[in-house]
This record gives C-alpha cells, sequence and structure tokens, in this order.
C-alpha cells in the first residue's frame, strides 16, 4: 500500500456552552484542513451573544503543504479583535498560532509562534500578560520530557497534578503565561484567575500529547450569575504516515 501523509489542523474564534441562562449559539468561525493540505479560511464581524460575549472581529486559518525543505508543514492560527466577556474581562487583540513540521516517520516538530494578548483588562483594570513561546521552538513530546527532567523554571509551567505522568505519553498540560500582573481584586493561581460574581479564566493553555499540540488562549468559566464556559481562539495542528 502507498504510503501517504495525511494533515490535520483547526482553528476556532468563540464556541461552548451557556447553561445558565440557557442559551445555543453556534461557536463561530471555524476552519478544518483536508486531509490532503490545502487552505481553509473564516471570517465574522460583530459576534454578539445576550450580552454575555461578544467580539468585534474575528478570522481563523489553517493551511497544509510541502515547504521549501521538503517537510510537511501544517499551520493553525486565530485572530480575535474586540472581545468583551460581560464587561468584566476584555482584550484589544488575540492571536494563536501553532505550527507542526513532519519529516519522514519522525516524530513532528512543534513551533508555537506570534501569540499575544493586547491591552487586556480585568474587572476594568489592566492587566500585563507577557508569554514563553522559545522553549517551544521545534519541540515535542520527548524532547519536552527531557526539558522537564533538566530546567527547574519549566517544571513550574507544569500543571502539577499531571506532572507525574509526563513520561507516560499522556497529554500534558502546558501553559505559556510568563508573567501576569493586574491590580484588580482577583484570585490567582498559575495560569488562571478567580473574579468574584463572574469566575475563572484561563490563559494561554497547551495541551500536549506525542502526535497533537491543542493551544486555547482564554478559557471562560462562568460561575455566577452566568453559568458556563467559553473557549476563546483555539487551534491544534497534527498529521500522520498511513499506513
Amino acid at each position: 500500500m502507498e504510503q501517504q501523509f495525511r494533515y490535520s489542523a483547526n482553528a476556532l474564534g468563540l464556541g461552548g456552552t451557556i447553561r445558565r441562562p440557557a442559551l445555543e449559539f453556534t461557536s463561530s468561525p471555524s476552519a478544518v484542513l483536508s486531509p490532503a493540505g490545502g487552505s481553509a479560511n473564516w471570517s465574522q464581524e460583530d459576534f454578539y451573544v445576550e450580552g454575555i460575549f461578544s467580539f468585534r472581529s474575528a478570522a481563523v486559518s489553517v493551511r497544509g503543504g510541502m515547504d521549501e525543505r521538503g517537510n510537511y508543514s501544517t499551520i493553525a492560527s486565530v485572530r480575535i479583535g474586540g472581545l468583551n466577556v460581560m464587561d468584566v474581562l476584555t482584550a484589544d487583540v488575540i492571536v494563536g498560532r501553532l505550527i507542526a513540521k513532519h519529516q519522514g516517520r519522525e516524530q513532528s516538530k512543534f513551533f508555537v509562534s506570534g501569540c499575544q494578548i493586547q491591552n487586556l483588562r480585568i474587572a476594568g483594570e489592566a492587566a500585563n500578560i507577557s508569554l514563553d513561546m522559545d522553549v517551544f521552538d521545534g519541540a515535542n513530546y520527548l524532547s519536552l520530557a527531557e526539558r522537564y527532567d533538566k530546567d527547574p523554571r519549566f517544571r513550574k509551567s507544569m500543571n502539577p497534578e499531571n506532572a507525574a505522568e509526563w513520561r507516560s505519553g499522556k497529554p500534558m498540560l502546558l501553559s505559556l503565561v510568563g508573567a501576569l500582573e493586574t491590580s484588580a481584586h482577583v484570585e490567582r493561581k498559575g495560569n488562571s484567575v478567580s473574579i468574584p460574581q463572574f469566575g475563572r479564566v484561563r490563559f494561554c493553555e497547551l495541551l500536549v500529547s506525542p502526535m497533537t499540540w491543542k493551544l486555547e488562549m482564554l478559557r471562560v468559566k462562568l460561575g455566577s450569575p452566568v453559568e458556563g464556559e467559553v473557549t476563546v481562539g483555539s487551534v491544534d495542528v497534527n498529521g500522520t504516515w498511513y499506513p
């Protein structure tokens, strides 16, 4: 049987579930890459859901093809402008971007590039967030496992509940957040903040597995008075040979 490479990439602007009050809405915009490669793009403007969340614009893009070095390259990106969640969490610009490069049967190399959150505000107060992306350039699951053993600073970015399972091959949850500072009255824990009468926000979480990387720029868990969970800016990349 002829060997074939199958591409895989997804990008999402905003999606989730609102349980109280009960609301149904369509995740938007979204793009899915064909297993044969190529590209897919989508954009949307002036998205609004019942005074709970909105954005002025959002664009998603996925692309797959062979680069100049003969690598099977896969890219997924998302850009959101003018995000507003209940007038409590706002950001001017959110960008998430992942790249995977596949050469032969070797484990894919992944790159996190150009991710950012501009003019983030929490409960009306400015929040400064810096992201550490260099550690992930050209990395894969095995190289990150080795770095975990040798780099104390990298170990601090690990989800402590999963750290003991790093070499098991199970998906591992990391964060791009290097520092997060705000004068807002919030409770901070790792890469997340808990906002009174609102809920918890997790920033820039990266789920790493041996074959697939998935980045969520924001995950908002609303608790009071609105209840639900929403992902803002999600991308994932992968690819595999068959057979």
